[in-house]
């Protein structure tokens, strides 16, 4: 059985490590709006995604992400992110810096 669009929504939504991949500030705007309609009224919904990764740069602009969190619609468990680069937990085997920034939200209508 394949879930039609109109209920294909989910109780907890994760992105982790998706936005800094896309090319342009539309298709992040796009992945955004895609995730939260994924998610149910009264699902939570965690956004977790790199600012800045050493020596590739400024990936997701400051703040960009929170924009789309309508106060209507989200209710923002936490936000948070980064000020400076700090070493990545990951278990790559070279140094990598960067700057990571968390949303976690709650789907209070629709």
């Amino acid at each position: 059985m394949q879930l039609s669009e109109e209920n294909r929504q989910y109780d907890v939504v994760v992105s982790s490590g998706f936005l800094e991949e896309l090319n342009t500030h539309i298709d992040q705007v796009k992945a955004i709006k895609g995730l939260q309609s994924w998610t149910k009224p009264g699902g939570l919904l965690v956004l977790k995604f790199c600012l800045e990764i050493k020596d590739r740069g400024i990936r997701t602009s400051d703040n960009f992400a929170i924009n789309f969190f309508d106060p209507n619609e989200w209710e923002i468990i936490q936000h948070e992110a980064d000020l400076l680069l700090r070493d990545s937990i990951a278990p790559i085997d070279f140094e990598n810096k960067l700057r990571t920034e968390t949303i976690i939200a709650r789907r209070i209508s629709k």
